[in-house]
């Protein structure tokens, strides 16, 4: 099955980027969370297959570079 859109969530790891991660990742989009996880978040309740989890510092603009996917949509 295609899927809809792509989306970045930074940030991705708190408590609001989860719930809307877990949401997109469920109506069939592929979510992408940078996150520096500066806080030791477990990402055990994110284990979707259409859910990818760079473990970034995205105020390096190099960082980003490593996220190889054509993004539809930033929530940051």
């Amino acid at each position: 099955m295609q899927l809809n859109k792509t989306y970045l969530i930074t940030g991705g790891l708190g408590f609001i980027g989860r719930s809307i991660a877990k949401s997109l990742a469920n109506e069939n989009n592929l979510v992408i969370i940078a996150d520096n996880n500066f806080r030791g978040k477990k990402i055990g309740d994110l284990n979707n297959k259409n859910i990818k989890i760079f473990n970034i510092d995205i105020t390096n603009s190099k960082n980003l570079k490593k996220i190889k996917k054509k993004i539809d949509i930033v929530i940051h």
